[in-house]
């Protein structure tokens, strides 16, 4: 997950539409090999939940001037923070969008069941742009960060089920 999120904020941060575009592409590209695994069920979720409240931090965010600001992207949250996740790449996705496909939001109001996902390739269709790629240091922090969350995940779970074990277990008729 961390590698779209950092793709994303390279495109939201870029100071030309062609690197944004670029890092947009590298996104895409991204959440394209990361939802393959996905469940219909998760997929439409996770894009329902980053249209829905990633729209409303935009908005909200867009307010008060600070939709551009992506430490909350970088944000670690761990593999248990997919919700607040997908607050921040619908807002980082709907600043890009500002700036690559500006008729984003009448194309939702006309096609309500258009995702972010579809938008997002719809602004770099037509540009003649490779997806950019991370340096290997980055991206090697990124997993490491990934390998360092998975594993206090399980081992917070190992925890639980030891807790409960420990507990014994009675049953009364």
């Amino acid at each position: 997950l961390g590698l779209e999120e950092e793709a994303l904020a390279r495109a939201v941060e870029a100071e030309s539409n062609e690197t944004c575009a670029a890092w947009a592409a590298a996104a895409l590209e991204i959440r394209r090999r990361r939802v393959a695994g996905l469940s219909d069920v998760h997929r439409t979720f996770e894009s329902a939940l980053e249209l829905q409240e990633g729209t409303a931090e935009y908005m909200g965010r867009s307010t008060i001037g600070t939709a551009s600001d992506m430490a909350r992207l970088r944000e670690s949250r761990g593999p248990a923070g997919i919700r607040w996740r997908c607050y921040e790449t619908g807002a980082a996705i709907a600043v890009v969008l500002d700036r690559l496909l500006p008729s984003w939001k009448a194309t939702l109001d006309a096609e309500p069941e258009t995702t972010f996902e579809e938008l997002l390739a719809a602004a770099i269709a037509g540009r003649e742009v490779q997806p950019a790629t991370l340096p290997d240091d980055a991206a090697a922090a990124i997993a490491a960060r990934a390998r360092t969350e998975i594993a206090a995940l399980v081992d917070g779970r190992a925890a639980l089920e030891n807790g409960f074990n420990l507990r014994g277990h009675r049953i009364v008729v």
